[in-house]
């Protein structure tokens, strides 16, 4: 449904506004006291970007559901990247995850308006994707808890005190993903979070 050309202010209230308000809520708070865990889409290439125009996907409203869908994709990880690494920034003591959970067999082909015979298809094989491949909900479910309750965090190629302060980003193997090169930039990272924050005003 959220992925539907027309529907984008709405996909950027369900897959990013929703997860930025209720982490920086906690934070700012005090309620977090050991990790906050995004599950989307880290990582990324990109080199520019434009949260006054992109974080809405202006430009893709009018495309088809699998154009409208990457734009998407592309918008909440570089979006979830980079207001991940300020709130890291601004809140040391807190371990901020940012997840990617590979293949999860949920319903989410359908619902994002995909033509037949796509959803079908997905459907049919979800039994075998989550058997191997991939995961069922219920089986991924236990994965970002377990990361964030762990003792022994994984450490990336700069060791505890890069992801202190840059936050930490891993794939579905937990591996660490290197974030794209707009998201690095502090003041990248401030656009993109006084973007939200005005969404909530």
């Amino acid at each position: 449904m959220v992925h539907q050309p027309g529907r984008t202010r709405d996909s950027v209230r369900s897959t990013v506004l929703s997860k930025f308000a209720i982490s920086e809520a906690l934070a700012r708070e005090g309620l977090l006291k050991r990790a906050s865990l995004i599950v989307c889409a880290p990582g990324g290439s990109q080199t520019e970007f434009d949260p006054d125009t992109e974080i809405e996907c202006e430009h893709y409203r009018d495309s088809n559901a699998l154009s409208l869908l990457m734009a998407m994709g592309k918008r909440d990880g570089i979006v979830t990247d980079s207001f991940t690494k300020y709130l890291q920034s601004k809140y040391p003591g807190i371990n901020f995850y940012h997840v990617f959970p590979g293949i999860v067999t949920t319903s989410s082909a359908a619902n994002s308006g995909f033509p037949f015979p796509i959803p079908q298809l997905f459907s049919l094989a979800s039994p075998f994707i989550s058997r191997t491949i991939g995961n069922s909900p219920e089986s991924y479910a236990e994965v970002p808890v377990c990361i964030a309750t762990n003792d022994k965090q994984p450490k990336g190629d700069d060791g505890e005190i890069q992801m202190q302060i840059q936050g930490r980003f891993l794939d579905q193997r937990m591996k660490s993903i290197k974030t794209s090169p707009w998201s690095d930039k502090p003041e990248n990272q401030e656009k993109v979070f006084n973007k939200l924050m005005s969404y909530l005003s």
